[in-house]
């Protein structure tokens, strides 16, 4: 069940615009009194109601078209963030259908979180704001072709929310990132820390943590392995089948001997279609994946505060030992020569011909920022750009500006 937030929820204001708002409230509720708190029932259901047909029609919007589906952890935070916009159209202007918002509401609602992030708010993020801008894009157009609603919605452009941002200076920033972008060092101590837990599951949870470090995989991507996921090779390497974000795909191998034998030894015996992991609860059955992911989540962060591993503001996650591994491979990519980098891009585009279209792709963003006349014009790849874009297809990110969330190019030119 959704409940409304408590009005000090809402995002604070000072001085006149506190008035207001609070005018705003007490006509809402007093005012239109039981019918206006029902409106705004319907509306959250009727948000709900858009998002399931997203996610039972695989329906894709703006950055997000050229993959088959939306990943259902992506259509939920936009569901949310969605039903929390409702909920403060409620709360600040009386507004109970967000069918009825204009505009100038999501513009006003930007306007004011970019002055909560320029007074150094920590509930507003530059990452926040720009998912707002997509959620509220992807809503608008769902709103029409799911039938929900008789016509698409006007709540603002997406181009004139994200334009505001970047007139603001409002940008992404691998600074901004609260997860510490772990080195292997890191990694080896909260992995000691696991492997010494009194945890019932904390075999599995050091073993799940283990192949993050050394295959790349999400959390959730590692607990919903199968065992036909796995290709041993004659050669004693290891190819993965990874299913993740949006159902795309993508495979991993390795020659981490440790890390092989744990998979080998996890699935022998083991009919096809059977989980590689699995976690138990306090009556020794299997535990959902959402309930393994949450205690996977709660045993890592506890065992890096044990470790003593993170910095300041950054902190060891579950995402932490996925960067451990981007910045390895990151490190090998770049003692190679751009011959090697180019053959073996061309060796992944052979194994799985999709990457092409991502390499294309790739190509053509980087040239897009070349001026027209220039002799650079059609250039290939450089030496940083060849190796970032492997770490990228390692970590199964279509976007290379991404992955400076997650490594560092070592080597300064």
């Amino acid at each position: 069940m959704f409940f409304l937030a408590q009005k000090s929820q809402i995002e604070p204001s000072r001085g006149h615009d506190e008035k207001n708002r609070s005018f705003a409230w007490a006509k809402a509720v007093h005012q239109g009194g039981e019918k206006n708190t029902s409106s705004i029932h319907q509306s959250l259901r009727r948000i709900d109601h858009v998002f399931e047909r997203v996610k039972m029609q695989g329906l894709t919007f703006g950055e997000h078209a050229s993959k088959k589906r939306l990943a259902d952890r992506t259509i939920q935070t936009y569901r949310d963030v969605v039903k929390a916009y409702a909920n403060y159209l409620f709360r600040t202007y009386g507004i109970s259908d967000i069918s009825k918002a204009k505009p100038r509401h999501a513009y006003e609602y930007m306007d004011k979180q970019i002055a909560l992030y320029e007074s150094s708010d920590p509930s507003v993020s530059a990452f926040t704001m720009r998912r707002f801008a997509h959620a509220l894009h992807a809503f608008r157009e769902a709103s029409a072709v799911t039938g929900i609603y008789k016509g698409k919605l006007k709540l603002g452009d997406k181009r004139k929310l994200l334009a505001r941002l970047n007139d603001g200076g409002v940008y992404r920033r691998s600074a901004a990132s609260r997860t510490l972008k772990a080195q292997h060092s890191d990694y080896m101590k909260v992995q000691k820390q696991l492997q010494g837990s009194k945890s019932p599951n904390a075999a599995v949870i050091a073993s799940i943590h283990q192949v993050q470090r050394y295959v790349g995989a999400r959390i959730t991507e590692v607990i919903s392995m199968r065992k036909q996921d796995l290709t041993f090779h004659k050669n004693g390497k290891l190819t993965i089948r990874i299913k993740g974000k949006g159902g795309l795909v993508r495979f991993v191998t390795t020659d981490h001997k440790p890390t092989i034998d744990i998979l080998k030894e996890q699935v022998t015996g083991k009919q096809a279609g059977a989980p590689v992991f699995q976690m138990k609860n306090s009556r020794g059955q299997d535990k959902s994946i959402i309930a393994a992911v949450k205690s996977l989540k709660e045993n890592i962060r506890l065992a890096a505060i044990h470790a003593g591993v993170d910095q300041k503001d950054k902190k060891y996650t579950t995402h932490s030992a996925r960067k451990a591994f981007a910045q390895e491979q990151m490190n090998d990519y770049a003692h190679k020569t751009i011959r090697q980098l180019q053959r073996e891009t061309g060796e992944r585009i052979t194994a799985d011909p999709a990457l092409k279209k991502k390499y294309d792709q790739t190509l053509r963003n980087v040239r897009a920022k070349i001026t027209p006349t220039s002799p650079n014009k059609n250039r290939d790849l450089n030496h940083k750009e060849f190796c970032t874009w492997l770490v990228s297809t390692d970590l199964g990110h279509g976007r290379l500006d991404v992955v400076r969330y997650y490594a560092s190019y070592p080597i300064k030119r």
